[in-house]
């Protein structure tokens, strides 16, 4: 991957007076010697400062914020991607892939904003032409005045995700005017994405780290892009599994908290794949990290507790259909503080990424996965299985299973499929893409969990 910066910093140093040439001569080399199918370019230059200029912020009583309607801002991006979009396109260079990972919208968010600045945005004509065109009626929510209007309270209602789902909607279609489009125009057969660019409806959403199921409708580029990092935050501790229907949580309605562990973290995030796939029929970009990452605060991502979990995960997405998996390597907090990653640790997580990749590659034959079911999983389930259609009469599954089960029989009086030692998952085929019950073997007996089961 060729990364898109200059020498010091991003367009939020220099801003709309910024001029500071991209290196695309560097940029262009680069790419060209990648191959082909392979030249990618993370737009590295404009993760920050494209909400950030004064001459586009809103002011309301309490002082200026950032701004929704980065119009300023947005002219002078389009305007300096362009010319280097005619750079590479003269020098030859044909990007396959463009990824950005531009966070600015989450300072928007309902989570960061006083019920001040809310009221300040809503006040805007902008927002009501914005609302008009969003997704947010799918939530039920009025948002006919600011006037004690939910959105200034998380978790009362539904109030709280119309708004994020809103905000995030409005700056996307910004950087897509500024950044995907042009590049689209100049180079046609171009993929790409943006972290959490994900296109999830209400009807679809899955609980984040923190256990609210946010809608998203706010995919840039070709493909949704969750992040899937094994994070079980405040989801550990406020939800548990609704009664009425164990393929769904509740939060903050009592009952027995989901905790942490590998295989919830597991779940939660084929979970997701899963919600995104029923969503957006397009190859999914998931961000993905190193499993020995554990979280922020430290221990609340849970790969690290057992890292075959990770490579589970990884192999359910792949039947999901992946597309390209980006991984994030960050820094280990210790004591509060970011400490690097030792040059071994970093080779030998890289090294054991590859084996599974290619492991999924072998087992789809190259190809992109075709999903035969995308439905909910049942939280309390022992064992899951996810499959995708190789030819006619031929289908791909993998089943994992909680680490007590250590076989399972598929149907009633079916075969009996025995785990690897060491394992704690298993590829299996069939001729059928209605694979029957799964029923796991060990361990407690209650709980049989249906494939594709709603």
């Amino acid at each position: 991957m060729v990364w898109l910066r200059d020498e010091r910093s991003g367009f939020e140093t220099f801003g709309v007076s910024g001029t500071q040439p991209l290196g695309i001569a560097r940029v262009a080399l680069e790419l060209k010697a990648l191959p082909k199918g392979r030249r990618s370019m993370h737009l590295w230059y404009y993760r920050d400062g494209i909400l950030s200029q004064p001459s586009d912020r809103v002011s309301p009583v309490s002082g200026s914020v950032r701004s929704p309607w980065p119009t300023t801002a947005e002219a002078a991006v389009k305007s300096q991607w362009t010319t280097a979009l005619n750079g590479l396109a003269t020098a030859g260079a044909k990007p396959d892939y463009i990824f950005l990972d531009n966070e600015e919208a989450g300072m928007l968010s309902n989570w960061h904003l006083s019920p001040t600045q809310i009221t300040a945005f809503m006040n805007d004509p902008r927002f009501n032409d914005a609302l008009l065109m969003s997704h947010a009626s799918s939530l039920g929510v009025s948002t006919q005045s600011p006037t004690g209007s939910t959105f200034s309270g998380p978790q009362t209602g539904k109030g709280y995700l119309a708004w994020n789902l809103v905000i995030h909607e409005m700056v996307n279609e910004a950087i897509t005017r500024a950044l995907w489009n042009p590049a689209k125009f100049k180079f046609p057969e171009l993929k790409g994405s943006a972290y959490q660019g994900t296109n999830i409806t209400a009807q679809h959403a899955i609980q984040d780290l923190n256990g609210h199921a946010q809608p998203s409708n706010n995919r840039f580029g070709t493909s949704s892009a969750p992040a899937l990092y094994g994070w079980l935050n405040g989801a550990a501790l406020h939800c548990s599994i609704d009664p009425n229907d164990h393929t769904k949580l509740l939060l903050g309605a009592g009952g027995t908290p989901i905790g942490r562990s590998a295989w919830m973290a597991f779940l939660l995030d084929v979970q997701m794949g899963r919600g995104v796939r029923r969503s957006d029929a397009e190859p999914m970009h998931p961000w993905i990290l190193a499993p020995s990452w554990r979280g922020e605060p430290v221990g609340t991502a849970c790969y690290s507790t057992d890292p075959r979990y990770y490579d589970e995960m990884l192999r359910h997405l792949a039947l999901l259909k992946t597309e390209v998996f980006q991984l994030w390597n960050p820094a280990d907090i210790v004591n509060g503080a970011e400490t690097l990653i030792s040059r071994d640790r970093r080779f030998n997580e890289a090294r054991a990424l590859e084996v599974v990749i290619s492991d999924i590659n072998r087992k789809l034959q190259g190809r992109l996965a075709e999903p035969i079911d995308a439905s909910r999983l049942a939280w309390d389930a022992r064992i899951i299985a996810t499959g995708t259609k190789l030819a006619a009469n031929s289908y791909l599954w993998r089943v994992t299973a909680k680490p007590e089960v250590r076989s399972f029989q598929i149907g009633s009086g079916g075969p009996i499929i025995t785990i690897p030692v060491g394992a704690v998952g298993v590829w299996i085929t069939s001729a059928r893409a209605d694979l029957p019950t799964l029923r796991p073997i060990g361990g407690e007996t209650t709980a049989i969990a249906a494939v594709g089961r709603q």
